[in-house]
């Protein structure tokens, strides 16, 4: 099973709609993931754990779902979502998502709900 795909939305330090490439071939068989402090490496991490459970586990602690979401969009709007979208390719490719609808009010950030899905986009080669 390879994952190929992550699309973050508000996620953590990834403002608007980010796309990583995590698709390998024969001559790249390794995606490493690079970066200073503080940009949002672990945050990829926890959206792969979010896409793929539905939670974020840290030092044996489920994560508060309002904390994962970018602060920026928050102080900014008061209604927005944050979502993580993961596509998988074995013997066949499909995408996973997973939308948290955010309500942000004065400083305070809620989970007002949650969605998922999971789309079968077609057969790989």
């Amino acid at each position: 099973m390879d994952y190929t795909h992550l699309t973050l939305e508000n996620w953590g330090p990834f403002l608007g709609n980010q796309e990583l490439d995590l698709s390998r071939d024969g001559r790249r068989n390794v995606v490493i993931i690079y970066g200073e402090n503080g940009t949002g490496k672990s945050h990829i991490f926890r959206a792969l754990q979010f896409a793929l459970y539905g939670q974020v586990i840290e030092d044996a602690d489920e994560l508060p779902l309002s904390s994962l979401v970018n602060e920026i969009e928050a102080r900014e709007r008061r209604n927005f979502v944050s979502s993580v979208a993961l596509t998988v390719e074995d013997a066949s490719r499909f995408t996973v998502q997973r939308n948290l609808n955010v309500e942000s009010l004065e400083g305070l950030v809620r989970i007002d709900s949650e969605s998922a899905s999971l789309m079968l986009e077609e057969s790989a080669p």
